[in-house]
């Protein structure tokens, strides 16, 4: 708390989610922006029979979602995409579509105002056709950023220790979007496959039979929901490249309906240097 004016990165994030839980700002934020803005962009756009599907044209309403989607999307292409199909580079785009909207401060506007009808729509056509992203903090950075201020105060402890710890204080802290939409950080499990499969511990993958383990490498990630769309979207926030099984009690993952190993939402996570395994549900 006390370094966290003065750290970066991920030390930051942290020290920041840490004094205030629900986060109206930040990386985090700004991740959880970015995926609902691309996922309800193709649902309502290049999907079928989307519900209260809004208006989409150069001059007139729009979604609160639709400028941050413009201004995220020319990250996903190269310089030289961009300049093949649009004549300009990111950075250009992005200053480019920042004039579609008359006030610059507004990072959610409902109205869009683009005289180039063609060209706005050769924008749109070229940024809606790819979709994902990548974790926000690389483990490296993250490893960095904490080091750094092990450092800096003379603290000889380790640092696998304290990010889980840290994996344990972000678990269900959420960020606050507009219009009511909600993200919340939770920790799931990249699982550990073995093959050839124990007995009555099959799964069938093609002509494989593989045994999935409870326990694997420790993530945090980030679910966002809305009334907006029909579905919840999640993504990795951060890959911590942490073996579970040397820190979770067994009775704190479970398998949820789409496979995924995660942690028990309905229950709180405590972390105990004092307790082997650290991690326990309380």
């Amino acid at each position: 708390m006390g370094k966290r004016d003065s750290a970066v990165g991920f030390a930051r994030e942290v020290g920041d989610f840490i004094a205030h839980p629900k986060r109206n700002r930040g990386t985090t934020y700004d991740l959880a922006t970015r995926i609902f803005s691309q996922c309800a962009f193709f649902y309502f756009f290049k999907s079928d029979n989307p519900i209260n599907k809004p208006f989409l044209g150069p001059i007139g309403p729009c979604p609160w979602w639709f400028k941050p989607w413009l201004i995220s999307q020319p990250d996903m292409f190269s310089d030289h995409d961009l300049n093949s199909a649009l004549g300009y580079s990111r950075k250009e785009l992005k200053k480019k579509v920042k004039s579609w909207f008359a006030d610059p401060n507004d990072k959610y506007p409902e109205w869009v105002q683009c005289v180039d009808e063609a060209f706005f729509f050769r924008v749109v056509t070229k940024l809606s056709t790819l979709l994902g992203g990548k974790a926000v903090f690389s483990i490296e950075e993250a490893w960095q950023s904490i080091e750094t201020l092990f450092e800096s105060d003379r603290i000889n402890s380790s640092i696998e220790d304290f990010m889980v710890c840290i994996a344990v204080v972000l678990s269900k802290t959420e960020v606050e979007l507009p219009k009511e939409a909600r993200g919340s950080v939770d920790l799931s499990v990249t699982p550990y496959c073995c093959w050839p499969a124990e007995p009555k511990q099959k799964e069938n993958l093609g002509r494989k039979m593989f045994f999935t383990s409870p326990f694997g490498t420790l993530q945090a990630g980030v679910t966002v929901t809305s009334h907006d769309l029909p579905f919840s979207i999640g993504t990795v926030l951060i890959d911590f490249e942490i073996d579970t099984r040397s820190y979770f009690d067994n009775d704190t993952s479970k398998v949820d309906e789409h496979g995924r190993v995660v942690f028990y939402t309905t229950k709180e996570l405590a972390f105990d240097a004092r307790r082997i395994p650290q991690v326990h549900s309380i």
